[in-house]
């Protein structure tokens, strides 16, 4: 499923990802054969894959025993310098990060934009200009 990145809409209708294993971020523990529904970017149901009822017109994607579902991943200090790198963010999981600075000025002003339009795969990006602490 492709990244939903700033200024672009979240993929219509529902999305059932059957029989995954989750790992909700909440506590360390692996949720095994669930059920998680999405309509329209936002998360409807999570539950056993034998007690989510899925609509019918829903697109299904099927877990095999080594899938595993979890949130995006962000990274609060980087300093990439090639737009080239940040597909391999994404690759990893890595649906945001924080420029910590030495950015060249095309890179903050014109690679999220091309993210944003898809012209570029690429995480979410926001740039730490100053810090002082």
């Amino acid at each position: 499923m492709a990244l939903i990145t700033r200024g672009e809409s979240p993929p219509q209708g529902s999305i059932a990802f059957v029989d995954m294993n989750i790992i909700p971020m909440d506590q360390e523990r692996v949720l095994r054969h669930q059920t998680l529904l999405v309509k329209n970017g936002v998360i409807l149901a999570l539950g056993p894959s034998d007690s989510v009822r899925i609509p019918d017109d829903a697109k299904r994607i099927a877990g095999e025993p080594d899938d595993y579902l979890v949130p995006g991943l962000a990274d609060m200090h980087v300093h990439v310098q090639q737009e080239d790198d940040l597909s391999l963010y994404v690759a990893n999981g890595v649906t945001t990060l924080l420029h910590m600075g030495n950015a060249p000025t095309g890179f903050v002003t014109g690679v999220p934009r091309d993210i944003a339009a898809g012209k570029l795969v690429g995480p979410r990006m926001f740039f730490g200009f100053l810090v002082d602490g």
